[in-house]
């Protein structure tokens, strides 16, 4: 959902989605977090449709009582049917009357989200970003005049953490970790000025930059993250989600929180 308003409305809005969102909370107890919020970029997650289209009413009338309102033509919504069965006779989404597009996917903050659990497009999109840090730096990277330690060291800093931004909370398989490490060798040849018709191993590219297998650092990153985790209190919304059970009967999931 985008929200979206007058220049003299615009300044007050992430300070007025915030005091909203706290106002939310404090009606009732939420054992998991359902309102994604990023400045003027807001998610809703509902478990029905007919629950969503509640909460964007409840949003579209708050914010048009402080001068705001919803940009129709960003908003969109996206429908995870994980047992794989449709719903019948389900209302349509709507905002203020008007039906809000479905999407197979969406990109929030960087991270492409899909209807189907899959990550295949995020992995997509973060290899596409890498090219796009990879060729701007190109200048250096592919000029035989620079050390190649340097060069490594230049990859450490612009080209990894952008190959593996948000990677930590990824359900890897080992394809997706295939497709990231060709694309990282694909890189280092070039910057040595090599190609595959050399017939170079990998771990020599990797000595000569001083490189780490991106594997490693995608495992090395997940347990940094696991441990910042299982740092925060007890009432924070991810140890609450800890809680959760998943149970599963005929294809159809139930959740029960303790």
């Amino acid at each position: 959902m985008q929200i979206s308003g007058t220049e003299n409305t615009k300044n007050v809005v992430y300070y007025f989605n915030m005091e909203y969102i706290y106002d939310v909370w404090s009606l009732k107890e939420l054992i998991v977090p359902w309102c994604i919020l990023f400045a003027d970029d807001i998610v809703l997650v509902a478990e029905k449709k007919e629950e969503a289209n509640i909460k964007l009413e409840e949003w579209r009338e708050a914010l048009q009582g402080k001068g705001l309102r919803i940009n129709r033509s960003k908003t969109k919504y996206l429908r995870c049917i994980f047992s794989g069965k449709e719903s019948i006779g389900e209302p349509e989404v709507t905002v203020g009357g008007e039906v809000v597009a479905c999407m197979s996917k969406f990109k929030y903050l960087g991270s492409v989200i899909q209807s189907n659990g899959e990550i295949d497009g995020d992995v997509t999109n973060r290899i596409q970003a890498g090219w796009l840090k990879w060729r701007a730096a190109t200048g250096v990277l592919c000029d035989k005049k620079f050390p190649r330690r340097l060069k490594g060291k230049f990859y450490h800093v612009a080209i990894r953490p952008t190959l593996l931004y948000e990677t930590e909370c990824w359900p890897v398989k080992k394809v997706f970790e295939q497709r990231i490490e060709v694309t990282k060798m694909r890189m280092l040849r070039w910057m040595c000025g090599n190609t595959m018709m050399d017939r170079i191993r990998n771990r020599e590219f990797r000595e000569k930059l001083g490189v780490a297998p991106l594997s490693a650092k995608m495992w090395e990153n997940r347990l940094r993250w696991f441990g910042h985790l299982q740092r925060r209190t007890h009432d924070a919304p991810v140890k609450r989600i800890e809680c959760i059970i998943v149970k599963v009967y005929q294809s159809l999931i139930e959740m029960s929180v303790e």
